[in-house]
């Protein structure tokens, strides 16, 4: 009896060794044959489309991402497991982030068989920061884009106070006085959420914001009436009050003056 059980654990080990050897070789053949299917012609790339970019040249991001047609697509992706798997190109991708500052995301797909496509999704400019002179154009993440240039139009605020040693275009600025994005924050989402629903979009009027003074925070407003909101208290009561001065006083006058912290009912004066 021991030996008959000895004999049929012996051939039923012999039988799974052997299943598992014919399981691996057609497992090999079977990777080796697409490996080599993959690499045929077939999946030679035929058009490379751009979409959601409005900043730089279809041909010069086409250029920078090394995608080439005519050129197998698995070969051009390369052998990264996340790439095979999710069908994209990591190496393209990380070469238009780190050229193009506007560019936030940026997904370049093989579309098999024969297409690629880069799908960008662009930062948009919130506010021109002052340094030294010149103007730096930001995004709400305060992602530094580019240089104001003469003769750039950009509806977007100045800010003056935001204080900084470096930029590098494509990265966040290293802000060393935070507590002035703090304020900026509250200010603008105050004003916004003040903009809702009234025909007076106050937000879209700002020329610049004055972050110097924690203490008097001061905003100009097209053409060029300056008002003076102070340390931010009763925000909210003065930005409606405000925008109820303002649409009586800028018919007679382009430019003036409103400072909230000689009272809560200041006085517009003309410039």
């Amino acid at each position: 009896m021991k030996k008959k059980v000895h004999y049929r654990r012996k051939k039923k080990k012999s039988k799974i060794k052997s299943f598992l050897i014919k399981f691996i070789l057609i497992t090999i053949l079977l990777t080796v044959s697409l490996v080599l299917f993959a690499r045929t012609s077939y999946f030679n790339i035929s058009s490379v489309k751009v979409i959601g970019n409005t900043r730089y040249k279809e041909a010069e991001i086409i250029k920078t991402s090394n995608i080439k047609k005519g050129a197998n697509g698995f070969v051009t992706m390369g052998i990264s497991p996340i790439d095979i798997f999710t069908l994209s190109f990591g190496k393209s991708e990380n070469a238009i982030l780190n050229k193009y500052p506007y560019v936030k995301n940026v997904n370049v797909r093989f579309n098999i068989p024969k297409d690629v496509s880069i799908i960008i999704t662009e930062r948009e400019p919130s506010s021109i920061i002052d340094y030294k002179g010149q103007g730096i154009i930001v995004d709400k993440e305060l992602y530094a884009l580019d240089i104001l240039k003469q003769g750039d139009r950009f509806d977007v605020p100045k800010l003056y106070g935001i204080e900084f040693d470096t930029y590098k275009f494509g990265q966040v600025l290293k802000i060393k006085n935070t507590e002035s994005i703090s304020i900026l924050t509250t200010l603008t989402d105050s004003i916004n959420k003040n903009d809702e629903g009234d025909n007076l979009k106050l937000y879209r009027l700002i020329k610049s914001i004055d972050l110097k003074d924690i203490n008097n925070i001061s905003i100009t407003i097209k053409p060029d009436i300056k008002v003076n909101f102070g340390d931010l208290s009763d925000l909210e009561y003065r930005i409606t009050y405000f925008k109820q001065i303002y649409p009586v006083y800028i018919k007679s006058s382009s430019s003036g003056y409103m400072d909230f912290t000689t009272g809560e009912n200041p006085v517009f004066q003309p410039g």
